[in-house]
């Protein structure tokens, strides 16, 4: 952030969210190789296993289907204590 967007806040959450979804890009990207057409693009953007990028907490990982958009099914919840964040329990998924 430092870097990048020196006048941005490192603590604020859409640089965050906008750093997951640039590494869930960069993904796709990978997973297309050298075949760029819009097919291959959608069939790698639609079937996402189990994929970690690295901002993402422990326990939390990308997964879709072309049925299912979705990529997150999993969320951890956390509170402030005053100096920082600190997590409760384990993940829970959307069918907890």
């Amino acid at each position: 952030m430092k870097r990048w967007a020196p006048n941005e806040d490192a603590s604020d959450l859409v640089g965050l969210s906008g750093y997951i979804n640039a590494e869930g890009v960069a993904l796709v990207l990978q997973r297309c190789g050298d075949d760029l057409t819009r097919e291959n693009l959608l069939k790698q953007d639609t079937t996402i296993p189990n994929a970690r990028v690295g901002m993402l907490l422990a326990g939390i990982d990308l997964n879709n289907s072309p049925s299912d958009y979705t990529l997150y099914h999993k969320l951890r919840l956390a509170r402030f204590d005053g100096t920082s964040w600190v997590l409760i329990g384990e993940a829970v998924s959307e069918s907890d």
